[in-house]
This record gives structure tokens, sequence and C-alpha cells, in this order.
């Protein structure tokens, strides 16, 4: 084989695995029904993972019959729940990478089962998966474990920046946290609504508590447990899209009772209002430089999808792509629908 060959097989190679890893590194991932016509939630509808290039605003199928992407901090591999069985009440989680020919099954249930949430380790050595009222960890290559069995469902995961502590939200007994390796597990805190937002490399949260008809932002050392209110007027909309927190854990984003999008810098400390951003909050850039918005547009309920610029405080809207009521309609009213 001559060497100029291997040189432009491994050329190829390049190419159709950096192609591969696209959708996985790039693109806004969001979970759409084409059967859907006003985005709601449902299992009798089809879903599938699509991938959006914010600049092209080119929209493709990245996982048929899926759920719920989470891609890893390295942005190389892409964890999911596969939907299959009748009326898809059968899942179970899958990664795929770090090209489309590597995808691994990481549960193997054939019994209808309710996974209600996943999430990376920070270290993406391992993924923290609630089953039902169970809380299994397991690596990518499918070694897993039952670390809690609880009682009532358990509806959001996530981690401690020591890779080994998950912290599990479970109604109504509090948001808790379990040692992934010894198993030793405490109550975060009680009160509160929904699950705490995890600052990542500072060691608190952020959660909602309920003061009288409304409710306030709280920031809690995990440490020493001081809290700290940081707005008293929070508006709900939903369980996990309440507060949406950056990736690398420098800001914290929601609404207040006034409709406006909030901005909680971690590091500045204090809170900033945009009124000219006029849609619903749907998510956020990996670095918290762009929101996603659901806009309004033309007449009736329909809404347009975009991206508002915190800097220029624009909004650009995804025009033909992603639009309730045609193909595919963003789902809505359920967690980990969108991952950017």
């Amino acid at each position: 084989m001559s060497r100029r060959f291997l040189i432009f097989l491994a050329i190829f190679t390049v190419f159709i695995f950096s192609k591969d890893l696209h959708a996985v590194e790039r693109d806004i991932l969001f979970v759409g029904s084409e059967d859907s016509t006003r985005g709601s939630f449902s299992e009798r509808q089809v879903f599938n993972i699509y991938s959006l290039d914010p600049e092209t605003v080119d929209l493709k199928i990245a996982v048929k019959d899926a759920i719920y992407p989470v891609r890893s901090n390295n942005s190389k591999m892409l964890a999911y729940v596969k939907i299959s069985g009748k009326e898809g009440r059968i899942k179970n989680v899958e990664i795929l990478g770090p090209s489309k020919r590597q995808v691994r099954a990481i549960t193997k249930f054939d019994a209808p089962t309710e996974i209600l949430d996943i999430g990376w380790s920070p270290d993406d050595k391992r993924l923290a998966i609630s089953v039902q009222n169970q809380l299994f960890v397991s690596t990518p290559d499918g070694d897993r474990k039952i670390i809690y069995n609880g009682t009532k469902q358990i509806l959001s995961v996530d981690w401690l920046d020591d890779s080994k502590t998950v912290v599990f939200w479970e109604p109504p007994y509090g948001t808790k946290t379990i040692n992934a390796d010894t198993g030793e597990m405490s109550i975060l805190f009680r009160p509160g609504y929904g699950f705490p937002g995890i600052l990542k490399g500072r060691d608190e949260v952020v959660f909602l508590r309920k003061r009288g008809f409304d409710y306030e932002l709280v920031l809690m050392e995990l440490e020493s447990k001081v809290e700290r209110s940081l707005d008293d007027k929070v508006k709900l909309s939903g369980f996990k899209n309440t507060l949406l927190v950056s990736g690398d854990g420098s800001r914290v984003f929601y609404r207040d009772t006034s409709d406006n999008l909030c901005l909680y810098d971690v590091y500045k400390g204090y809170v900033t209002r945009y009124r000219e951003f006029d849609g619903d909050l749907v998510g956020i850039s990996s670095k918290g430089e762009d929101v996603i918005g659901a806009f309004p547009y033309g007449v009736g309920e329909r809404a347009l999808y975009g991206t508002f610029n915190l800097k220029r405080n624009e909004t650009s809207l995804f025009k033909g792509a992603w639009i309730p009521g045609e193909k595919p309609a963003l789902t809505a009213g359920a967690t980990k629908l969108v991952d950017w």
C-alpha cells in the first residue's frame, strides 16, 4: 500500500469522523416530533433528536426515536434515551460517539420503563441515570450499578465537581447528595421548587423557594449551608427550565414576574434584566453567551425559535427551520430537551 494512499485514507477518515462529530460538538440539539402540531409532549408520538446549525440553519435528524440529549463535558459523546416498544414505553440509555459508528447501549431494559434524567460526571467517566425510583451510575462502557433505591420518583440528577457526588431531587423529600463510591448520603435541603442549579467550580448551588405568592432565587454554599437571597420575584415556567445554568457555572438564567429575561452573573454578583427579550426561555449556549427562545411570530399561537445574543441585545430567528405546527415541532413539557 503506497504512502500517498495511506495519507489520503487518513485525511478521508478524519473528514468523515469530523462530519460525524459535528452534531455532537457544535449544533443545537433538541427533541422534536413530526406528529406534533403544537409541540406537546406525549409518549404516543414519534420523537427524534434533531441537530440545528445556528449559522447555516441546516436541520437534520441526529438520532431517531430518542429524547433527552445530554452532551459529555468534552463534547465528544452524546448520551440520550432511546425509545422503543409499543407506544414508546420501553426506554434505554445509549451513547453516541466519538463517531456515529460507535453506539453503545448502557441499559438493556426489555419491559416498560421510565428513565427520568441522565447526567455526565465532570470528568466524563460516569453517567448518573434515574430510572423511576432508582438511581444508577454507569461507565460509558455500560458497567453500571444501583447506588440508591428510593420510594418516590427521582426527577433530576447532576454531579458535583469531585465527579464522585451525585445530586438528585426526590420530591417531596427534597434534594439529596450521595457518594457514588461509598453510598454515603445526606440531605442538601428540603425546601425549594424543582432541581437546583449546580455552580461548577464554586461549591455553590442556586434554587427556588416559595415566598408568599412568589418564588425567590436563593444561593447556598454547600459546605456551610449559608443561604443568600438573590431575587424575590422569580416566575415559574416548568421544572428545569425555570433555572438554566451555563456549562461553566458562571451564569444563571431565569424569568422574573415582569417577564424579563434575568441573568445572575456569579462572578460579578449581580442580576441584569433584559427587557428586549420577548420570548419564552428554552435553552442557553454552553458559555451562556446566547439564549434560545421561542418568540411570537405571525398570528395565533405560533412561535418562531431563535437565539438572543446578550452582548448585542439582538435576536436571530431560525426562519423555516424550527416552527411548532410544522415539521419538526419542538417538544415542550419535559426536561432535558435542548442541549447546546
